[in-house]
This record gives structure tokens, C-alpha cells and sequence, in this order.
């Protein structure tokens, strides 16, 4: 099954200022079999950006899943807020009633080689909002 809400990557392209950059979408899934039906499409693009290989990029979301047009998706990249859906349906509990954290990498099989690297992750029932203008300093690799 689907997460309820995923990043997806493109394919990567080489932008007019020389730097390749990957195109990535944040989409929503809700999943009818595991809860009520609400109006909503099962995928549903939330939102857009683009990455720039070899860069840091500073991400902040907040969303809160819900089955009942209570959910909330906000997020912001380098400062600047690229999606905001509030009182809306995304997600799904499992088969034992309740959802649970899960955040990685997830692709096809590929022989070229992908990294990826989280750096001062945070998960909290409290405000974060302080951190798409103060973000937590990341050392250089």
C-alpha cells in the first residue's frame, strides 16, 4: 500500500545556471478500503518544487492525516511555502486500527546510484513553525 504522503522525484535535468536539478512532487494518498468514503481521489498532487544536486535544502512540513476533512499539509523549502491544504482527507489506518511513522527511501530497481541525507530531523505535537525562518544549522560534508 501507498504511504499517505510521499515524495516523489523526477528525472533529473540540467538547468540554464549549470546545475542539475531533480523535480519533486508531494502527493497524498487515501485509501477508501480503510476508512470512511470522503469525496477525495485516491492521489493527489499537493504540491511542487525542484532540488538542487549537492545542496542542502531546508524542508518543513506540517500535516496532520485524518479521515475527515480535518487533515493539514503545509510545506516549505528554503524559506518558502510551496503547499498548503488545510481541512482536507488524506491517509488511512492499517489493518490494526491505527497509522504509524515511516520515513526512508523508497525506488525501483536502479543501477545508477542514489543518496540521500536527513540531517536534524524533528517530530513533534508542538509548533515548528519557528524553523522556516530559524532552521537548525547543518554542518557542511
Amino acid at each position: 500500500m501507498s504511504p499517505p504522503l510521499g515524495f516523489t522525484a523526477g528525472k533529473s535535468f540540467v538547468h540554464a545556471d549549470g546545475t542539475t536539478r531533480i523535480p519533486v512532487t508531494l502527493s497524498t494518498f487515501f485509501d477508501a478500503k480503510h476508512a470512511s468514503p470522503i469525496a477525495n481521489p485516491n492521489y493527489v498532487n499537493r504540491g511542487s518544487f525542484q532540488m538542487t544536486m549537492g545542496k542542502w535544502h531546508r524542508i518543513v512540513l506540517h500535516f496532520r492525516a485524518s479521515l475527515k476533512d480535518t487533515g493539514a499539509l503545509e510545506l516549505w523549502v528554503d524559506g518558502v511555502k510551496v503547499s498548503a491544504h488545510l481541512n482536507t482527507s488524506f491517509g488511512y489506518n492499517n489493518d490494526s486500527g491505527f497509522g504509524y511513522w515511516q520515513w526512508g527511501v523508497y525506488r525501483k530497481k536502479d543501477p545508477n546510484r542514489f543518496v540521500c541525507m536527513y540531517a536534524k530531523m524533528e517530530l513533534s505535537r508542538a509548533s515548528l513553525i519557528d524553523r522556516v525562518a530559524n532552521p537548525l544549522p547543518i554542518a557542511d560534508w
